[in-house]
């Protein structure tokens, strides 16, 4: 049997990674083997000032991790990923929104990065998002220097969160559960709790009750019900 492999998705400074390590320790307490699929951005040659080339490497490593994930079966009751397929489309979309390419030359991207055909392995999508001006002012090193990153600057952001919102209403149908996370004004107790109701509609395990209490994070966020962003999402 494969694995059920669950996507952390959306905007910088959500909460995602520290949901996904809460997520992952409760499972394991519960017996269950769990690989945890890191953030690849983190390592990716090409800096994303370089936006093709940042896109389509993101789109392949995407590809690969699902691929490397249902190689080997009875391995893994749950894989955890931190970015990845639905957020390789919408860092292509980005490119599109952004004005760097049309509609065709981002569709052929994507059409090159086949990363499309490993959609129905997915069984879950979480699409944290939050309004840019918080993403914004979450972000430590904007907080400590005054100096906007490359993505996190207000411009970027707001144009990024157009393709999270472009990719959810383009792909929604393809993907099998997609639940959209609200997290401007979020108790990251409550994120877990609703995140774990979530996976146990698939894969049993740890209860909401027995979520830990969780401190309050620079990143947090809660969870709605699956559908297009919230009106306030759109401004």
């Amino acid at each position: 049997m494969s694995p059920y492999i669950i996507e952390f998705a959306g905007m910088p400074n959500t909460g995602k990674t520290s949901c996904i390590d809460l997520v992952a320790d409760l499972y394991r307490r519960h017996g269950h083997t769990v690989r945890v699929e890191a953030e690849r951005a983190q390592v990716c040659p090409f800096l994303p000032t370089y936006r093709h080339r940042f896109a389509t490497w993101m789109a392949d490593q995407a590809a690969r991790t699902v691929a490397r994930a249902t190689e080997v079966e009875d391995q893994d009751t749950l894989v955890l990923v931190d970015r990845g397929i639905f957020d390789s489309i919408a860092f292509l979309d980005l490119l599109c929104v952004q004005g760097r390419v049309n509609e065709e030359e981002r569709d052929k991207l994507l059409d090159v990065s086949g990363i499309a055909r490993h959609i129905p392995q997915v069984g879950l999508v979480l699409l944290f998002m939050a309004k840019p001006a918080t993403c914004e002012a979450r972000d430590v090193l904007t907080r400590m220097f005054g100096l906007p990153g490359t993505i996190t600057n207000l411009a970027t952001l707001e144009s990024l969160a157009t393709a999270y919102r472009r990719t959810l209403v383009g792909f929604e149908e393809r993907f099998e559960n997609i639940r959209l996370v609200d997290t401007d004004d979020a108790d990251p107790a409550d994120v877990l709790r609703q995140v774990l109701s979530y996976i146990q509609l698939r894969v049993a395990g740890p209860t909401e009750q027995e979520a830990p209490p969780v401190a309050p994070v620079r990143e947090s966020g809660d969870i709605s019900e699956r559908g297009h962003p919230r009106s306030d999402l759109e401004s």
